[in-house]
């Protein structure tokens, strides 16, 4: 359909810290030194994801964060007038606009800021008729619906977010049959292990919520995973169905030859039983981290390095067809391929 970079995720409001007055300026580093990753990015990329939510700093001092959500959520359909995916016919159009800028894609990134008592869970599970699609449960120390990969939390899944799950997997037939995706960055060992408990309990989880995650060449193997999928999350994760971003720069990949190999590795564990690339999709983490991967460093380097360092069924899944198929599953108008 097009030759064009899906990006599980690239933090675009970042650009804007210091002038959303939502938002600290005084809390939010200069992002002068990162915006070279960006250099293409529109024309290069078909669709990314796009979260909203405050950087770190402002966790502690955000006094509505539902209205900080609206607000940013409003910003991105702003900016990306007409190309925000959200629905079957923005689907349409989007493959009716193959040399376009790229489209967006809407996620809460950190529904434990918003998500303190129960309370909370029905007007969190609203947000997907609003057009969320992709959901990362924790992003803070302290939260209350799951242990976080903060320094000495071990708790796992807790009530609060069994709740949410629970109430989040009803949402699809209330909406045309959206697939919102539970997004697993952030959260502990024990956390991520009992949210895939739960998807497993039940088949029927998995129809109605897509369990996803990120992951690099130091998570899968061994090393630090600052909230990342291990290897066998990762496993089973793709048992399930599910799409894993794989990180192109620091800290989860120091290099090319990382990215590689993390692509490999990946690809062993089968996914719905078959091995092999699928379910697998760049994430760029752009505006994140001011470091970046040689020869990664934007989304017209990826493209060319996916392009010269993989065989072209790879490359193509990789860098985007994978991507359009979850994009369609989380919609309610796509297909497994089979």
């Amino acid at each position: 359909m097009m030759n064009r970079l899906f990006d599980f995720r690239c933090n675009w409001l970042a650009q804007y810290a210091r002038e959303i007055t939502l938002f600290d300026p005084e809390l939010q580093p200069d992002p002068s030194d990162r915006l070279a990753r960006l250099e293409g990015y529109l024309q290069t990329t078909s669709a990314f994801v796009v979260p909203c939510g405050p950087p770190r700093a402002e966790w502690e001092r955000v006094a509505d964060p539902w209205r900080m959500l609206s607000e940013l959520a409003t910003r991105v359909e702003a900016e990306f007038s007409g190309r925000t995916l959200h629905g079957p016919a923005d689907l349409e159009r989007f493959r009716d606009d193959p040399h376009g800028l790229a489209w967006a894609v809407l996620a809460i990134d950190g529904l434990d800021a918003l998500v303190r008592e129960a309370a909370d869970v029905e007007r969190a599970a609203s947000y997907v008729g609003r057009g969320v699609r992709v959901i990362r449960l924790v992003s803070r120390p302290g939260s209350s619906v799951a242990g976080g990969d903060g320094e000495g939390d071990e708790r796992g899944l807790l009530d609060l977010g069994r709740s949410l799950l629970d109430r989040l997997a009803a949402v699809g037939p209330e909406a045309n049959g959206v697939r919102p995706s539970i997004d697993l960055t952030g959260l502990n060992a024990q956390a991520r292990a009992e949210v895939l408990d739960w998807f497993e309990a039940e088949p029927a989880r998995a129809e109605a919520l897509i369990p996803v995650g990120r992951a690099g060449a130091a998570s899968l193997e061994g090393g630090e995973q600052a909230g990342r999928l291990a290897l066998e999350d990762l496993r089973r994760i793709r048992s399930l169905g599910g799409w894993v971003g794989i990180e192109v720069g620091p800290p989860q990949t120091g290099g090319p030859e990382e990215f590689a190999r993390a692509i490999e590795v990946a690809s062993n564990p089968p996914r719905l039983g078959r091995p092999g690339p699928e379910g697998l999709l760049v994430s760029s983490c752009f505006l994140d981290e001011s470091r970046f991967t040689q020869l990664l460093g934007d989304a017209p380097a990826i493209l060319d390095w996916l392009r010269a360092n993989l065989d072209r069924s790879s490359s193509r899944a990789v860098g985007w067809e994978n991507g359009i198929e979850w994009l369609e599953a989380m919609i309610g108008a796509g297909t497994e391929r089979g």
